[in-house]
């Protein structure tokens, strides 16, 4: 409920623990993203049916992201034109 009221552009936001909800709050923050923010999904591979849909989302425009080389999968996307 919290993030449906903020009142500045969001820079960067952290994906971490509950991943049932990560889609739910990638939508609820996508409309106030700064351009270039930057957007990292802990823990992909090892909740890959719940974070799913945050990963075909962040892997088309307006973001830009790659996976990093960790054990249980990190994703970072960039949000934006930058």
């Amino acid at each position: 409920e919290t993030l449906r009221d903020l009142d500045r552009p969001v820079d960067f936001l952290l994906l971490d623990g509950w991943p049932s909800l990560a889609f739910d709050i990638l939508r609820i923050v996508e409309p106030k993203m700064a351009d270039g923010a930057i957007v990292a999904v802990d823990n992909i591979a090892h909740f890959r049916a719940d974070l799913l849909p945050v990963a075909e989302r962040l892997s088309r425009a307006p973001y830009r992201s790659t996976r990093l080389p960790f054990r249980s999968g990190t994703l970072v996307a960039v949000y934006g034109g930058v």
